[in-house]
């Protein structure tokens, strides 16, 4: 593994990190260091292989150089503006206090930004997957071990999300995000085989089945299609006929995409399409086919279903100077929380209409907040509360992150 050194923002003092195995077994082959509110007992807690750091220090490390480790989304700002080589988000399971909107901002912004997010909640494991270049899952149902470390001279068993979690490390550091994601999609076959298995157990089971078509989704597979159909089949028989065509009927037009079966593709979201808004986005989808535009069919098709990942990597291949491929970025990378990359997509010059003039200076007052710049980004939110004084919204937003951030640290200690 590189020696460059791996820097953790935590969102709870050491004795009560969830995370603690791996961060050691992270410190055998590189310098740790664990950010802290500067109380003594914050330091004294510290194992010997870990190294305390202060918040007040952040800007003497060489960040060019460490990898950033966030385990709140409320850190996004402090993380984002050190430009780290590298960013790994570690989410722990979040209390339902924890979940507010401003909390699921931060947490979609900070994510975006991140080169490997790993999660002990499966759900959001999964959403991850649709967004995230990299996506870890630290959990697992297979208890056995799948290899040793040596910590403390001792031999220390590791599960298998243990083991990938070091390879993605090493990966990441060494080789780059695309090599860590390639180590970090072996989970999708693992889950598959999980969920195949459980399959054979239950029988056709809607969750069972629909879970199994995710992962063989991910994996590209063929047989999703039949696994989704089957779960499909499950929610309608049980009562969900309804709501069962766009939970689960309309991801079956996202396979088709995926295996580049547009015309199928086209026509499963057609028969989904149940309200307005539905059937514009299928007119628009019609034309476009008309027109020969099957990128841009496609992109749009992994957007309408979340699959975020897919319609950012389709982006690359469309012609970036084409309004309809801007428009397909604008749509996805706000949604997916990459506030930099919407703006890219915008035009100050071609915005006539005060409420996307408005709306341009609230995405720039936004990136400068995650790139540090603080002072222009209030001015940007001030000048965007001219026209609309619920763009103050912003700056109460800022000043909630940063009380969020102190209790973070006042907690520490208990």
């Amino acid at each position: 593994m590189s020696s460059k050194p791996f820097v953790v923002f935590p969102h709870c003092s050491w004795r009560a990190f969830p995370f603690q195995k791996l961060l050691l077994l992270l410190s055998r082959e590189s310098e740790v260091w664990f950010v802290h509110d500067g109380s003594e007992d914050a330091v004294t807690s510290l194992p010997p292989s870990l190294s305390p750091l202060s918040r007040s220090r952040l800007g003497s490390l060489p960040q060019r150089e460490m990898t950033a480790i966030v385990t709140h989304p409320y850190w996004v700002a402090d993380a984002a503006a050190l430009q780290p080589a590298r960013l790994i988000v570690m989410l722990p399971h979040p209390s339902r206090e924890e979940e507010t909107p401003l909390w699921e901002t931060c947490w979609r912004r900070l994510t975006a930004l991140a080169d490997l997010v790993c999660t002990e909640s499966e759900t959001r494991y999964l959403d991850q997957s649709f967004r995230a270049p990299g996506a870890l899952f630290l959990q697992g149902e297979n208890s056995s071990p799948s290899g040793d470390a040596i910590v403390g001279g001792e031999s220390v068993p590791l599960r298998d999300y243990e083991v990938l979690f070091l390879k993605c490390m090493r990966e990441l550091t060494d080789h780059g995000p695309s090599a860590a994601a390639q180590i970090a999609a072996l989970q999708w076959e693992l889950r598959a085989d999980y969920y195949g298995r459980l399959r054979e157990q239950s029988g056709a089971h809607e969750t069972i089945s629909f879970l199994l078509a995710v992962y063989l989704y991910l994996l590209g597979k063929d047989s999703a299609k039949r696994h989704l159909i089957e779960s499909f089949q499950q929610a309608a028989t049980g009562g969900k006929a309804g709501n069962s065509l766009h939970t689960h009927y309309r991801f079956l037009s996202a396979i088709h995409a995926k295996l580049d079966e547009l015309e199928e593709a086209v026509t499963v979201y057609g028969i989904t399409a149940v309200s307005e808004p539905d059937a514009i986005w299928y007119e628009h989808l019609c034309r476009w086919m008309e027109q020969g535009q099957r990128e841009l069919v496609k992109g749009e098709l992994y957007r309408l279903n979340d699959d975020f990942r897919s319609a950012i990597q389709t982006l690359e291949v469309l012609d970036p100077l084409s309004a309809e491929a801007r428009r397909l970025g604008l749509r996805t990378h706000l949604v997916a929380g990459n506030m930099e990359a919407a703006l890219a997509c915008l035009d100050p010059e071609e915005l006539t209409i005060p409420a996307d003039k408005r709306d341009y200076l609230l995405l720039c007052g936004i990136v400068l907040a995650l790139k540090g710049n603080r002072h222009e980004a209030i001015h940007r939110f001030l000048e965007a509360a001219l026209d609309e004084e619920e763009a103050l919204v912003q700056i109460l937003e800022m000043k909630a992150i940063d009380q969020g951030l102190e209790r973070i640290g006042g907690e520490s200690d208990d």
